[in-house]
């Protein structure tokens, strides 16, 4: 039964057309059948060793745990949108606890660490603990340092998650050192990486989103940037999600420069085309591309002299935030951090329209 359960989940995952509180609120009951269904084997497992007669080989022991991870994840992960943090911890904590078990080392045991420890840094981070969250980017980046090559595409990943994280944290300093020590390994000619890669795009992404955080050089972040958009833009074509968020640190990059022409407005609207082509009009990220045009729009209208002009910017703001706010409701409710953050930059445009 659990490969027909997690099939119909997968359905359900992949439905663009259907909210995520709604789609959680039909995936949930097949994942607690499927935990039901391995509850008796995980209890079994988690006896103490000496007290436990061992009936099963390796091999089904590993799957057990595979399953056993999977859907505690998956738990994890359906809490973790309803804002429900606490049980989504302790389910993603299984998770974990079931991950490191897998007696088989190699590439399937680390992609699900991997995963298992991004859920647990993502449910950290959503809630502003980045102290909390740090154990679990150092973990997976030295999981899929030791695993892969330290140039992998997978320990990329979980470098750029650790640098966010170092930058949240405020602690700017290491976040632009790694992510420099990181490039430059990239570009190493020893490490034979392809120049035109993935890899070698993230590393200038990293980077440039770094120095971006904390103001320094713009300019040079402009450049390393320009070039991650380049590099997916022909490994991946002009719509991608990757490009889509480069080009949207692109348009941070340029504001943070005090640059607010239309150039920039063209970048803010390119990235929120792209998400709206992969999550469809009610998806999350579609949500924070029409916060960060509504965003541009007010910045915008406030350096706007001609009150016609600032009247008119500070009203495009208004659509975006109304957008923004009508998804976020949809996706988390009106209870949501995000949705009350909405309804509340849309309340202080509201009044500088009835103002100008």
């Amino acid at each position: 039964m659990i490969p027909a359960y997690n099939c119909l989940m997968d359905t359900y995952e992949g439905d663009t057309s259907i909210s995520w509180m709604d789609r959680n609120n039909i995936v949930l009951p097949y994942n607690e059948k499927i935990l039901e269904i391995l509850k008796p084997w995980s209890l079994y497992l988690d006896r103490d060793a000496a007290n436990r007669v061992d009936s099963l080989s390796r091999l089904q022991i590993d799957i057990i745990l595979v399953l056993s991870s999977h859907a505690e994840r998956n738990q994890a992960i359906i809490f973790k949108q309803r804002n429900q943090f606490k049980i989504s911890e302790n389910h993603c904590q299984r998770a974990l606890s079931y991950a490191r078990r897998i007696n088989e080392e190699g590439e399937s045991k680390t992609t699900l660490l991997l995963k298992v420890l991004t859920s647990c840094y993502s449910i950290q981070s959503s809630q502003g603990n980045y102290s909390g969250a740090l154990p679990f980017a150092e973990e997976a980046y030295n999981c899929g340092a030791v695993a892969y090559n330290p140039v992998h595409p997978k320990v990329q990943e979980a470098a750029g998650t650790l640098i966010e994280c170092l930058s949240h944290k405020g602690d700017l300093y290491d976040a632009e050192r790694f992510a420099q020590l990181t490039l430059d390994s990239l570009r190493d000619p020893a490490n034979k990486v392809d120049q035109e890669s993935e890899a070698v795009a993230q590393g200038h992404y990293n980077l440039g989103r770094v120095i971006c955080s904390q103001k320094g050089d713009l300019v040079r972040a402009e450049i390393l940037t320009k070039e991650s958009i380049r590099i997916r833009t022909n490994l991946f074509g002009n719509n991608h999600y990757k490009v889509g968020n480069s080009v949207n640190l692109l348009a941070d990059i340029m504001t943070k420069q005090g640059k607010l022409g239309d150039e920039v407005m063209e970048l803010y609207k390119r990235s929120l085309a792209i998400k709206i082509k992969h999550e469809g009009l009610d998806g999350s990220n579609t949500s924070i591309g029409n916060a960060n045009l509504g965003i541009y729009y007010h910045q915008r209208g406030a350096k706007d002299s001609s009150p016609g002009k600032r009247k008119e910017h500070f009203s495009l703001a208004k659509s975006c935030f109304i957008e923004a706010l009508r998804i976020n409701t949809k996706i988390f409710g009106p209870t949501h951090l995000e949705t009350i953050e909405a309804a509340s930059t849309l309340s202080q445009i509201s009044r500088l329209i009835s103002e100008a």
